[in-house]
Formats: C-alpha cells, sequence, structure tokens
C-alpha cells in the first residue's frame, strides 16, 4: 500500500466546494513536484493512495468518484484516453496529463529497482540483476504503457485536458504553471506564480537547467537520465524499442542500432 498526501501551506482559493484536479501521470516524471505546485496554487490537498494488488485502473477510476471535489488527485497511466476521459467529463474533472521522454523514466525505474527497491514479495531480486536484465524487465511488464498507452494520450485533445511535459516544466516552470493557471481557470497573478515556482524548485530535487541530472531526487532513486546512466549499446536498445513512441511524443531518437551502421 502507498500513500502520499501534502500538507497545504497557504490556500489560494480556500475549500469553497470545487471538482477535483486530477494529475494523470507517467511514472517518475515529476509527478509530485507538478502536484504540490498545482496544491500551491488552489490550496486543495495533493493525494495519491495505491492498494498492493489491486486492479489499478478500477481503482483510478473508484478513486475519481469517492475524491471528486476539492482533490488534487494523483493517478498514473492505466486507462485509454476514451475510457478515463468519458468519467472524469461527467464529473466535471480537469486532467492534467504529465510526461517525459520515456528513455529517462526508464532509466530512473531501473536505477530504482537496482538501488533503492530492494527484495520485494513477488518480484524479481532486482538488487542481484545486471541492469540489461532490469531493462528486460521494465519493457516486458510496462510495455502496454510505453507503447500503446503514452502515445494514445499524448495525442489525445479534449477541452478539458491539458498536456504537460516535464522537460517543458523543467526549462521554463513560470510558464508551464501560468499554462495550468488559465487551464483551471485560477485567478491568480504573475507574482503568485513565480513565488509558488520558487519554492518548489528545491535542491536535489529539480536541479538548475542545463545541469547533470545525476543526483538523487527527494523522493527515490536517482533522476533519471538515460544519456548517463546506460551504455551507447543500451541508450540504442532503449531507442530501437521506443522508437514508434518517441517518434509519435516529438522527442529526438538518436543514437539507435540504425547509428552504428
Amino acid at each position: 500500500m502507498t500513500t502520499y498526501q501534502t500538507m497545504i501551506r497557504d490556500g489560494g482559493l480556500g475549500l469553497a466546494v470545487q471538482p477535483t484536479i486530477l494529475i494523470y501521470a507517467l511514472w517518475r516524471s515529476g509527478t509530485h513536484w507538478l502536484s504540490e505546485m498545482v496544491s500551491d496554487l488552489t490550496g486543495l490537498p495533493s493525494f495519491y493512495h495505491a492498494e498492493e494488488g489491486a486492479p489499478y485502473a478500477d481503482e483510478t477510476l473508484e478513486q475519481i468518484n469517492q475524491h471528486r471535489e476539492n482533490t488534487v488527485l494523483i493517478r498514473h497511466l492505466c486507462a485509454s484516453p476514451d475510457r478515463l476521459l468519458r468519467h472524469t467529463e461527467a464529473l466535471n474533472i480537469p486532467v492534467i496529463l504529465l510526461f517525459r521522454d520515456p528513455r529517462d523514466v526508464i532509466a530512473s525505474q531501473v536505477n530504482m529497482r537496482k538501488h533503492r527497491e530492494g527484495y520485494r514479495p513477488g518480484l524479481p531480486p532486482f538488487p542481484d540483476m545486471p541492469l540489461d536484465e532490469i531493462l528486460d524487465w521494465e519493457l516486458a511488464n510496462h510495455g502496454d504503457v510505453y507503447h500503446r498507452l503514452l502515445p494514445r494520450w499524448a495525442g489525445a485533445a479534449h477541452p478539458m485536458l491539458l498536456t504537460v511535459r516535464y522537460e517543458d516544466l523543467l526549462s521554463d516552470v513560470q510558464r508551464e504553471l501560468a499554462r495550468v493557471a488559465v487551464f483551471l481557470n485560477l485567478d491568480v497573478s504573475l507574482n503568485e506564480i513565480r513565488r509558488v515556482a520558487a519554492r518548489h524548485v528545491l535542491p536535489g530535487l529539480m536541479p538548475a537547467t542545463g545541469t547533470v541530472r545525476a543526483g538523487e531526487s527527494a523522493r527515490r532513486g536517482a533522476i533519471g537520465d538515460y544519456r548517463h546512466q546506460f551504455t551507447l549499446a543500451q541508450q540504442r536498445r532503449l531507442t530501437d524499442a521506443l522508437l514508434e513512441t518517441l517518434v509519435k511524443l516529438g522527442y529526438e531518437c538518436g543514437p539507435s542500432a540504425a547509428d552504428a551502421g
């Protein structure tokens, strides 16, 4: 069981009843970073809870029903755009889609499993496995998300859906928070957006733009950077495995095995 909930510092909109905001994210893409900033802008608490062994997509819909008001609800990619947006639209819940280059996501996942997650019931002995075997496991067990769900969500269009890329958030957090504020119809000033952005750019969590992201995050494991965490051969293999997804998402597609020839 995993539960995460923020403590609110000073609310922007108080406790007036309003629809929940759903942050629907590819894991390890700055999810809690964004949710804490949205909480700061709105005055609503962020909430994430997952039961071990529960069907995650069904649990997501149940939580949307349960927390339909006054919450920044965090869930990870699990259901198709048609299924989820049909559900959130009926409840007037805006959805913020957050994702990043899946190669960096996988780099972070592999590092977490190798160095942080340890030995857990029902999972392989990751600390004893070479990186290539953990990479095999990640692609085999989460391939549906990387190859099917992520491209479908990145291509989705809906008036109650806003797409945010981690890379854009990292490079210009004020601009992206301003987009979020407009999308959520928040009456906040540029100074307030600057204050929130400054408060949440934390050393060790989100390093300054242009620096090597090899440090520890405030959550767990290294901030993913596949170019620094994988060998060139592993980078090429990963790019080839995700090539169609990378093209659809608009990410640069080198290096690949074709480059080696």
